[in-house]
């Protein structure tokens, strides 16, 4: 390195292109390898000669800055690359778009062995990526903390499911109106050795994000399928079971199919099945994830928007898609009963719903005031703390048969919210 020589500061950029992957997925391989040979060419063309340009592997490059003066001109440097990267790439023919997150670390600053300042980059450009993409972070030592812990969740998660570390519990999703469980949602629980139990808020992104989260959905498909066992057991009445499945899954081309066949194979109708899909999909939609859904619900699959309201497309999604069910989210659920832009949103939502035939479930529902207030307004389904926390499969039929004294205290007891 030539500013070890020299005794003058050095930068290592880690460049990383955001969602590559979807352009392999959805053009082929072939475009992502020129694409990625245009990166390349583009980010020699706009450094200099003394500088450093080299491909790490997949989409991820080096970029070396010697001689820079101080921390701010690598920002500098790092804000120009995010630039020129956006700007349109032509590929046999096809605009395509791209973005970059950028990790910077500073030599001699973050230290003096280049294996050293490549981690440290690569960690500061997972933060980037975690910041919003589309921007760079100068390494720290309070990223190492955060990043390690990452790192650790990553790797426990990929024997976890050889290890037998998840288990579903269900939250019960009771019918206001006609007071009684109608449906349950599938939550995954995970306990490990050595991080203790770890949060889906955690653990479900990180495991979007390496990949793992396809073989541990088959799982919770799997699992939930053979556990519907015990209810029929029990003679639980007839209700919906509702699966999450998150956007990397529906990379998974044979997503439908495995679903289709699982209900076949452990005999449950599809319409007790009601997939339950965030609006981030359709950020990422294509022809597959569209055929996916017209074909479960030509099947008879129930489908359902997650966290209504929070994502950029509701509207669009009611419109083109064929949806069953809106799930409003929980931040707007609790704001209900004490602030009035959460009321009259709510019940917007509602009866716009009810006059597109959609059923309405209301999640995260902890208080009387908030179950009153959605009774009154004509919510079908709701679900939170107030009616039942999740439970394993052999204690739902116990969940169920404890609503009709919930009720009787919510119909009649002033004072239950305080009991509770």
């Amino acid at each position: 390195m030539q500013s070890k020589r020299e005794d003058k500061k050095a930068a290592v950029l880690f460049i990383d292109l955001d969602d590559f992957k979807k352009i392999n997925d959805t053009l082929g391989h072939d475009v992502g390898d020129q694409l990625l040979i245009q990166v390349a060419q583009r980010l020699r063309q706009d450094t200099r000669e003394m500088d450093t340009v080299g491909r790490l592997g997949g989409d991820e490059f080096l970029l070396l800055l010697e001689g820079v003066s101080s921390s701010e001109v690598a920002g500098g440097v790092a804000s120009y690359v995010i630039g020129e990267l956006e700007k349109p790439f032509v590929v046999q023919g096809r605009e395509l778009l791209l973005s970059a997150s950028i990790g910077i670390s500073m030599y001699p600053d973050d230290g003096t062995v280049p294996h050293d300042l490549l981690r440290k980059a690569d960690t500061a450009m997972y933060s980037a990526k975690k910041g919003g993409r589309a921007g760079y972070v100068f390494f720290s030592p309070q990223l190492n903390d955060r990043v390690s812990r990452h790192f650790q969740v990553e790797e426990q998660l990929r024997g976890a499911l050889a290890r037998n570390e998840f288990r579903l519990v269900y939250q019960p999703q009771v019918n206001i109106q006609g007071q009684k469980m109608v449906g349950v949602e599938a939550l995954l629980r995970w306990h490990n050795e050595v991080l203790g139990d770890v949060s889906p808020a955690e653990f479900i992104p990180i495991a979007e994000r390496s990949g793992v989260i396809v073989p541990i959905g088959r799982y919770v498909i799997e699992t939930a399928f053979q556990e519907m066992k015990t209810w029929c057991r029990d003679r639980v009445n007839p209700f919906t079971l509702s699966i999450n499945l998150s956007p990397r899954q529906f990379r998974d081309k044979h997503l439908g199919e495995f679903l289709l066949s699982s209900l076949k194979k452990h005999g449950v109708p599809p319409d007790r099945l009601e997939v339950e899909i965030t609006e981030g999909l359709f950020l990422d939609l294509h022809d597959g994830v569209t055929h996916c859904l017209e074909n479960l619900n030509k099947q008879g699959v129930r489908l359902a928007i997650d966290d209504f309201g929070t994502g950029y497309s509701s509207l669009s999604c009611l419109r083109n898609h064929p949806f069953d069910t809106i799930k409003i989210d929980k931040e707007f659920v609790q704001g209900i009963a004490v602030d009035e832009s959460d009321y009259e949103l709510v019940f917007a939502v509602i009866s716009m719903a009810h006059g597109l035939g959609l059923k309405v479930i209301a999640e995260g529902v902890e208080t009387r005031d908030q179950h009153d207030l959605l009774e009154y307004h004509g919510c079908d389904v709701a679900q939170g703390f107030l009616y039942a926390r999740p439970v394993p499969a052999k204690a739902l039929k116990r969940a169920a048969d404890q609503l009709p004294a919930l009720f009787h205290y919510l119909t009649v007891d002033p004072v239950f919210d305080e009991l509770n």
